[in-house]
């Protein structure tokens, strides 16, 4: 069972009898009680749909890395992959290329410090990123403000 990273309350947690202080505790307790179940639903909500707008901010950065992705046989940008896929129960969002290893060259080409005809270039896919770090963030708050209704 998850801890749930919130608590409301007001006053002492334990009241018992008919006192006015007993019957406030109460209908507080029953009032936060609506109010957490509705902020649950829209941290689930939000959860839910985190990765689905990291992916949709991250298109734009994966064709870019498309632009700097070394082009020999075609393998390695044919490799290329964006998805949401489900982790430890949660949604998350993968960008990357050679998924699974293959093709087998795939860190080697993006690591290794050599000469590609430019636009090409190693680290092609951080080179992406780090030019598009900006635009990524503005991506992923225009997303959760409409992932949230704001």
């Amino acid at each position: 069972m998850a801890i749930t990273p919130y608590k409301v309350s007001i006053g002492k947690s334990r009241i018992s009898g008919d006192s006015a202080e007993a019957y406030l505790g109460r209908q507080s307790r029953e009032d936060f009680a609506n109010i957490l179940a509705n902020m649950r639903g829209f941290i689930n909500h939000m959860s839910e749909g985190v990765a689905e707008v990291l992916a949709e901010a991250l298109e734009p950065t994966l064709e870019l890395s498309w632009e700097y992705v070394p082009v020999d046989s075609g393998d390695l940008l044919r490799s290329s992959y964006l998805e949401v896929e489900k982790f430890r129960g949660q949604s998350r969002c993968e960008i990357g290329y050679a998924k699974g290893g293959n093709p087998s060259y795939a860190i080697y080409v993006h690591e290794m410090p050599r000469w590609h005809e430019p636009p090409t270039s190693y680290k092609f896919l951080e080179r992406a990123i780090m030019e598009d770090w900006d635009n990524i963030q503005g991506r992923v708050i225009s997303g959760l403000k409409e992932l949230s209704g704001t």
